[in-house]
């Protein structure tokens, strides 16, 4: 994600299935997380669903983002950090 000051631009949100959203708690909700860390990690998924249209989602869901991370180190796509790719 490119870095810059605005949430809604700078933090993803991966979807994963409902066991490894348990596992961590919500915390894949990581847009909404950040975007107000003060509500509970029980009503990040609530929030996801108020917030729709707002905040970045990851494709793929959480295998996607780490693939995605993979593509841009291995300068298969260009960085979100940098105009040119690696």
């Amino acid at each position: 994600m490119p870095p810059v000051a605005d949430m809604r631009r700078n933090t993803r949100t991966s979807l994963p299935m409902a066991p490894l959203r348990w596992l961590a708690w919500n915390m894949l909700f990581h847009a909404e997380h950040h975007y107000a860390s003060s509500v509970p990690y029980h009503a990040l998924p609530r929030m996801h669903k108020l917030l729709t249209g707002e905040l970045p989602i990851q494709s793929g869901g959480y295998l996607g983002a780490h693939l995605d991370m993979l593509a841009q180190l291995r300068g298969n796509k260009p960085r979100a950090d940098q105009n040119s790719p690696l």
